[in-house]
């Protein structure tokens, strides 16, 4: 067989570059959704702080601690949902990239191997036999094995979504500063 050409070597330094690529924006992604959420989570504190200064008996206490705690949820929940779709792109899109690529090499790889078996010497026949059904053994357990992940996906995205509609949709309300009883 043929050593990959120096096109086959700048071609699969390509690829590697754009799944590194593509590797450093998602991380630099998720860092940005932690800031959003720390930022968010941090006005939170501090509107519940003040709020929480304006409480001038028990009863009104029990109602903020559980109207905060129920936003705090929502809150959490909301995060969750954000992390869950994150992962999910990220999932798809490295997977279409890695079989885009590996699609790829598996061509060039089987073109080689056609090209080199067209210049096997005449009784080699039995053994090109053998090599061209393991080729079709190759492709049909690609095709299986990428069945087999699509129902895999389908099924976990079922689930996920099973899970979302359990997680409230909206972000906490931030609590406002309540009118104390003296002033109303």
């Amino acid at each position: 067989m043929n050593l990959p050409s120096q096109q086959d070597l700048l071609n699969m330094t390509q690829a590697a570059h754009e799944i590194a690529n593509m590797t450093i924006s998602k991380v630099e992604s998720y860092v940005e959704l932690g800031v959003d959420y720390f930022k968010e989570s941090l006005e939170y504190s501090h509107k519940t702080i003040d709020s929480a200064l304006d409480l001038k008996d028990a009863g009104q206490a029990f109602t903020f601690m559980n109207n905060h705690f129920n936003d705090m949820g929502k809150q959490m929940a909301g995060f969750i949902g954000a992390n869950i779709d994150f992962g999910l792109q990220t999932h798809t899109e490295f997977s279409s990239e890695l079989e885009k690529h590996f699609d790829q090499n598996y061509a060039h790889w089987v073109k080689t191997v056609d090209e080199n078996l067209v210049k096997a010497p005449e009784n080699s026949r039995p053994f090109v036999s053998v090599l061209k059904a393991t080729i079709d053994i190759c492709d049909k357990t690609i095709q299986t094995a990428r069945e087999a992940a699509k129902k895999s996906t389908e099924f976990a995205n079922q689930n996920i979504a099973a899970i979302k509609e359990s997680i409230p949709s909206q972000k906490a309300a931030v609590p406002r500063r309540r009118a104390s009883k003296a002033n109303v």
